[in-house]
């Protein structure tokens, strides 16, 4: 039996293999919004990902399905991966924020990563992205996103004074300090005392920037991976259950509870990148 499939599933654990689960360094937390059966293609392959990098360090995968639709699609990605990941299932949809918080709660690694349905984890990622934690200064690492046509869509962004995000395409050799990013690994212990993922959020868009500047704000730093690739097939998941005008509510919705939360810290959140950002794009 592989070391990942002994870190799997509490279920009818003895007490061998409970000690065998305090040795999980990273815990990956998995939300699932089923609406067509035609996702779990990608939701499948993003699941074996995550199992090829369970071979190079001790984790867990925590799927939540927050109320899917298709309950008969969960149950067939429960049965086929049932040994080598845990399921929760949320009674009804209750929104992205509440399905990580979900998940983290019963999460039992180091480290907590937030992985998106539509991505996919390359090899080797987690153990860059470990190595960066032993600075104890760092207190969330971005991880750097590609589109499928090896084309960077992202390495973590920035947010201006007057509350607009910008996304990095630059590719640095080594980490650099950033305002927030969108693939994120935090220190579970730092999660776990900041009360999880504001559920203002809702439905997503605006969480990770809140928990970004939670992290600088606490005078931790948040920095990218250069050598970690995450595979983003954006729009799989997400834009498929939103229209664009739907999208653009919840972001600008989002946008204003991050305002009026954060209003009086606006000139430390900008404070502290030294990057140019002359020709960011600014939304």
């Amino acid at each position: 039996m592989s070391r990942l499939n002994l870190s799997y599933s509490m279920r009818g654990m003895t007490g061998d293999s409970l000690e065998r689960l305090i040795g999980i360094t990273n815990s990956i937390i998995l939300p699932i919004y089923l609406s067509d059966l035609n996702l779990m293609n990608i939701i499948d392959m993003a699941i074996n990902c995550l199992i090829v990098e369970g071979r190079e360090i001790p984790l867990e995968i925590i799927v939540v399905d927050d109320g899917s639709p298709k309950q008969d699609g969960v149950c067939f990605l429960e049965k086929k991966y049932h040994s080598v990941a845990r399921f929760i299932r949320l009674k009804r949809r209750s929104g992205l924020i509440k399905a990580i918080n979900e998940g983290a709660s019963q999460a039992q690694g180091n480290f907590l990563t937030y992985c998106h349905s539509d991505c996919f984890v390359t090899k080797g990622t987690l153990k860059f992205v470990n190595s960066l934690f032993d600075n104890d200064d760092v207190g969330l690492v971005v991880s750097n996103l590609w589109y499928p046509n090896n084309t960077l869509q992202q390495s973590g962004g920035w947010i201006s004074h007057d509350f607009k995000l910008s996304w990095s395409r630059y590719l640095s050799k080594k980490p650099k300090d950033v305002h927030w990013g969108d693939f994120w690994t935090v220190r579970a212990s730092f999660f776990k005392r900041a009360d999880f993922l504001d559920e203002k959020y809702g439905f997503g868009y605006w969480e990770c920037v809140d928990l970004a500047t939670t992290v600088r704000m606490q005078g931790f730093r948040v920095v990218t991976s250069p050598e970690s690739k995450v595979i983003h097939f954006q729009g799989k998941t997400f834009r498929a259950l939103y229209s664009d005008s739907e999208r653009n509510i919840l972001f600008e919705t989002n946008r204003e509870i991050f305002v009026k939360k954060w209003s009086d810290k606006i000139h430390l959140i900008c404070s502290g990148i030294t990057e140019d950002i002359e020709h960011a794009d600014w939304k």
